[in-house]
């Protein structure tokens, strides 16, 4: 895995402008950790590293904090959005 300062730039810039597209997966881990979708552009905005998972082929956004201050991690890909793959906290 290697942190990545020009992906989570990338990452904050996408989710100020509201350039996130949640999948079906990332909704239903959304709802059953009642996360909403204001969590998610705040935990990204937040967020304080971005780490490339090899394996899986995305990225690991850490550090970030929700509406509540909780902490979330969540999972992405950068494809001219910031395409949400799940969410845990």
């Amino acid at each position: 895995m290697k942190h990545d300062g020009p992906a989570l730039v990338e990452i904050k810039r996408l989710a100020r402008l509201g350039r996130i597209v949640l999948t079906n997966h990332a909704l239903r881990r959304m709802d059953e950790r009642g996360v909403t979708p204001s969590d998610v552009t705040v935990a990204l905005v937040t967020a304080t590293q971005a780490v490339w998972q090899v394996e899986r082929m995305n990225w690991r956004v850490e550090g970030g904090r929700d509406m509540s201050s909780d902490a979330l991690v969540i999972v992405v890909d950068i494809i001219e959005a910031v395409v949400v793959i799940t969410v845990f906290g």
